[in-house]
């Protein structure tokens, strides 16, 4: 079923389209915006629809969703750039590897620039996180404990769209 949602960071609205996120909170490649469910979630799969209307110029901006989320903060992030998508790992509330994604795939052009509503499958079990995109694969990685973290093996969802401070206006 749905779960109920909390606003942590940034803008929602509910149009009749679905779920609208602007300006999430977060720098670097935390996540601060929509999120539910439990932190005691262990394997679980987040589905969504998805279509990106702007995006600022940061390099990292664009529609980010997190598993695995603690108030530490720790999560699994995966973020939506131009031309590919990074998972990266956040423990403390500070990249475990920093411009090193656990996992990183190109997106089939044009992405989600093109303005269309887009599948997004991500799943969390055991140490394993994967990614679908309009149904393909994109990447399934194993956390085997990089830089000496353990993996997260349990907390909530949270969705989503990362504007840097640094990003100029539109």
């Amino acid at each position: 079923g749905a779960p109920v949602w909390r606003l942590l960071g940034g803008a929602a609205r509910v149009p009749a389209e679905g779920m609208e996120l602007a300006d999430s909170k977060g720098e670097a490649f935390t996540l601060e915006g929509l999120a539910a469910g439990d932190t005691a979630w262990r394997d679980y799969t987040l589905s969504f629809e998805v279509r990106q209307t702007s995006c600022g110029n940061d390099w990292r901006d664009g529609v980010w969703a997190a598993v695995r989320c603690t108030p530490a903060p720790n999560m699994y992030v995966v973020g939506f750039y131009p031309g590919k998508v990074w998972l990266n790992k956040i423990v403390i509330g500070v990249s475990a590897s920093d411009n090193k994604p656990l996992a990183e795939a190109g997106l089939p052009a044009p992405g989600l620039s093109d303005g269309k509503w887009h599948q997004v499958s991500i799943s969390a079990v055991a140490n394993r996180i994967g990614v679908a995109f309009d149904g393909a694969p994109l990447f399934e990685a194993e956390d085997s404990n990089p830089e000496h973290f353990a993996p997260l093996r349990a907390g909530a969802i949270m969705l989503g769209a990362r504007r840097s401070s640094l990003s100029a206006s539109p």
